[in-house]
């Protein structure tokens, strides 16, 4: 059986990844984790990008988006950075992890959305639920996407996170619209999608389906 070590592969070697078709289209969920994490703390899902609705409703616009980002991963895995002690009240109003526990968490294991169970200590619950969820959720989309492109001149390449890249046939250029939106729409609500086009996975560009 073949493989290939994508996961490991350097970001400067993606180059030498290339279609056996006419292109790749790369679907990705726009802030997968905090998508998910949002959701089973009974928040609606933001349209636009949940970053920018992170900057607006827990940081009070006072970072960037990149900085609203780090700020926001850094606490999701248990950092305890003096740059968070400012934010800790914030972030707990938006994401209410204690009533995350009550449901999930029983001494010391984790129940998941999705029946896992998981060993954790209390500190990294938030991380390994929503890390554990969202993989599952991402494959669970990812199956929907996949049952579209059978049958068609296209395939699956490979998935990578919370991507899914598709080897396309130019012919099958009306499956994409339909794939991102199957993509988008979960259990948890509607996630953004970003689409991304290249002629090799080094070379990748964001599209609004003008192909």
């Amino acid at each position: 059986q073949r493989s290939f070590p994508i996961f490991t592969l350097k970001k400067q070697h993606r180059e030498i990844i290339v279609p056996s078709n006419d292109l790749f289209v790369e679907l990705d969920f726009n802030g997968a984790e905090l998508r998910t994490l949002l959701a089973l703390s009974g928040q609606a899902q933001p349209t636009g990008d949940v970053h920018d609705w992170n900057v607006k409703n827990v940081f009070d616009s006072q970072v960037s988006r990149e900085e609203s980002k780090v700020l926001f991963f850094s606490w999701l895995y248990g950092s305890n950075s003096e740059e968070l002690k400012k934010w800790r009240n914030s972030l707990a109003k938006v994401y209410d992890t204690k009533a995350l526990k009550s449901k999930h968490l029983d001494v010391n294991l984790i129940m998941t959305p999705y029946h896992r169970e998981i060993p954790v200590s209390e500190r990294l619950f938030t991380n390994y639920l929503i890390q554990s969820t969202t993989a599952d959720l991402c494959y669970e989309q990812f199956r929907k996407v996949w049952d579209i492109v059978k049958g068609s001149s296209s395939e699956v390449a490979f998935v990578l996170h919370d991507a899914i890249v598709i080897d396309l046939s130019l012919a099958d250029r009306p499956l994409i619209e339909k794939m991102m939106n199957t993509m988008a729409q979960t259990r948890y609500g509607q996630y953004g999608v970003n689409v991304s086009v290249g002629k090799n996975y080094g070379d990748m560009r964001k599209t609004k389906l003008g192909l």
